[in-house]
């Protein structure tokens, strides 16, 4: 015997169903008017600084190719994970054929010309800088031409990022083939960070406790960020991150890694997180001693003493900021970049190679740097201007590239 509803129930399971259908319907009908505003807003109202922020990659993409522009100033590379993307350029900044910030470089090398490479990350690539003449190897370059050292060339192949072992990768593939008469290696706080890896047996040399590949540009789309509006929600609340940041698309990180961790939990105001509480970021440096930081350092003097060319070390600058700093402005961060310091001048002197201590003599002054470690244009100019004396009063350029004399 079939049980019918009543026709009250059935009136009800009726006004039910149209309820639910309205309220599917409306939220529908919602969405997808969020979606088109959001995306009406992105691709044809937002400043620039909030389209990169927010949009997809095929959204960059179709811009990139109308503005006749570079997607991104990296891309993946076979031995070193990722490089500047060659030809890049986007406003004042660009990238030569080799993508390395700066001019093309002459190839073969001309008779008679002095090459300086400077090798390092971001500090050295001088990200906060936009003009790529403005950067601190450009502007050593100005600095040594005026001095009357006419034929030297300064090269930049600093990269944001970059650690050791990319510099050392490739100055060892790509640096030793532009014939450099002088490297000037300016690392430390990209290792440091390198370093905060748990447990300590995931702490090897190959950096693999660290870092694994990374996707690229090519990286697969997660299905909600492929809504504007969700993506752009997303973004907001930090549970995702910018189609291009540097992070996500061409460093992947391993899970035994909490140097990103850290600077997040510092930069958000959560830190400490019950892991830091158990397992102390002092505790965990303390264990990852800066051996392979050294390592690296080390062979790439060898190599460059082996062909030939003048090796200069040179120890890392921070600013003093009580407060209001970011995540690399914390007492165990300045500790953490005195202990690599220190590493440099062991170096130096257990290889007799030429230190510039650059860290006690650049000002600590917050006006020149944006953050901890990354200068401004001012701070630019004044570094470059004081590893200029340096290279000048030590000699360390050859003596036939000496100053033209007044009478000449």
């Amino acid at each position: 015997m079939q049980n019918n509803p009543t026709p009250v129930a059935a009136s009800w399971l009726r006004r039910l169903r149209h309820g639910l259908l309205f309220v599917v319907s409306t939220c529908t009908v919602s969405f997808a008017l969020i979606e088109v505003g959001a995306r009406v807003w992105l691709t044809r109202a937002a400043p620039q600084s909030s389209f990169e922020q927010y949009a997809s990659l095929d959204q960059l993409r179709v811009r990139a190719d109308k503005a006749g522009e570079s997607l991104s100033k990296f891309e993946r590379h076979l031995h070193i994970g990722f490089v500047g993307s060659p030809a890049f350029h986007r406003g004042a900044n660009r990238h030569n054929t080799l993508g390395l910030r700066g001019e093309e470089i002459p190839q073969p090398k001309p008779v008679g010309e002095y090459r300086i490479v400077c090798l390092g990350g971001s500090t050295t690539y001088t990200s906060f800088v936009q003009d790529y003449r403005l950067s601190y190897p450009a502007l050593l370059q100005n600095e040594l031409r005026g001095a009357g050292y006419e034929n030297v060339r300064v090269i930049n192949a600093g990269l944001p990022g970059w650690t050791s072992y990319e510099s050392l990768i490739n100055f060892e593939l790509r640096v030793l083939d532009l014939e450099p008469d002088m490297i000037i290696v300016y690392h430390a706080v990209n290792d440091l960070i390198m370093r905060l890896v748990w447990p300590p047996e995931e702490y090897r040399g190959d950096n693999s406790g660290a870092k694994g590949p990374a996707p690229g540009l090519d990286r697969p789309i997660p299905l909600l960020e492929r809504s504007t509006a969700l993506r752009m929600a997303m973004i907001g609340m930090g549970l995702a991150e910018s189609a291009t940041v540097l992070d996500t698309t061409f460093i992947q990180t391993a899970p035994s890694f909490f140097g990103h961790r850290y600077m997040t939990e510092q930069d958000r105001g959560t830190y400490p997180s019950q892991f830091f509480v158990q397992t102390p970021p002092r505790i965990i440096l303390a264990r990852n001693p800066p051996t392979y930081f050294r390592r690296n350092i080390e062979h790439m003097m060898l190599i460059a003493r082996h062909r030939n060319i003048q090796p200069v070390l040179a120890t890392f600058a921070y600013a003093e900021r009580d407060e209001g700093g970011d995540a690399l402005s914390t007492p165990l961060m300045r500790r953490g970049m005195d202990e690599m310091n220190e590493v440099i001048r062991e170096i130096g002197r257990e290889y007799d190679v030429p230190v510039f201590d650059f860290a006690t003599l650049f000002p600590r002054d917050p006006s020149l740097f944006i953050g901890s470690v990354h200068v401004n244009r001012a701070g630019a100019q004044l570094k470059a201007e004081l590893f200029a004396k340096y290279l000048i009063d030590s000699k360390r350029i050859r003596p036939a590239l000496a100053p033209r004399s007044p009478d000449r």
